[in-house]
């Protein structure tokens, strides 16, 4: 985040080893899923 400038949108990928693994966390969120975090960073 410390290099996104004020305004700047980003798409996170979050692979699953980082994310939960092989933990099943809800209905949404399935065992193995890949995390996508869409990011706009308003203020720093």
């Amino acid at each position: 985040l410390q290099l996104m400038p004020i305004g700047s949108k980003f798409r996170f990928f979050i692979p699953p080893h980082l994310g939960y693994g092989n933990r099943q966390v809800s209905a949404q969120i399935g065992a193995n899923s890949t995390l996508i975090f869409d990011v706009e960073l308003i203020k720093f």
